[in-house]
């Protein structure tokens, strides 16, 4: 408990008082990262860091680099880790994070052609913005925008969301899409 204590007054003062909404959320969000991964981890599972590191882009500017596996056996559904090799509850994360801009790349191993690329853009507007991605007419088009309420007090919220998914995967390979977290 002392330590957790001790996390929350680190990040009362990184914060401060007089920080912009902006730098306030941007700590927040690695504090609350660090958080679970902390609490996710045990000696023969979690998460295992693997590299961290400053970087420079072109395109996404001056961040943060970091390197993770993901070991999610106790995760995973009984009747999935019945059948499924170890190996396959396995995830590698590569996150570029240079805030407002972050990139992250999740693959598994096991499955050598499946790979989710996240790109992220925060903008302190409420979600006003129409194309924080730079998406192309025809990509606008066929985009969708899911707006997720991460502060909702709703009890059954998160499963409303989850089964609202009806997406197919051909479908998802086909076309980008938004998702604006608030």
């Amino acid at each position: 408990m002392r330590s957790q204590h001790h996390n929350l007054v680190e990040f009362e003062a990184r914060a401060g008082r007089n920080g912009s909404d902006e730098g306030i959320y941007q700590v927040a969000q690695m504090y609350m990262v660090r958080k679970m991964q902390q609490q996710n981890t045990t000696s023969t599972e979690g998460v295992e860091i693997l590299e961290n590191k400053s970087f420079e882009d072109d395109v996404l500017g001056k961040g943060h680099y970091s390197s993770k596996i993901y070991r999610l056996q106790s995760k995973a559904p009984t009747w999935l880790t019945t059948f499924a090799p170890a190996d396959a509850l396995i995830m590698q994360e590569e996150a570029w994070n240079a805030y407002p801009r972050c990139k992250t790349v999740i693959k598994c191993p096991y499955f050598t052609k499946f790979q989710l690329t996240i790109e992220t853009v925060h903008r302190a507007d409420n979600g006003q913005s129409d194309n924080v991605h730079g998406l192309s007419k025809g990509q606008l088009a066929t985009r969708d925008v899911e707006i997720v309420d991460i502060a909702s007090s709703a009890r059954d919220y998160w499963s409303y969301v989850v089964s609202i998914a009806t997406q197919t995967y051909p479908n998802l390979r086909q076309r980008k899409l938004a998702v604006v977290h608030f």
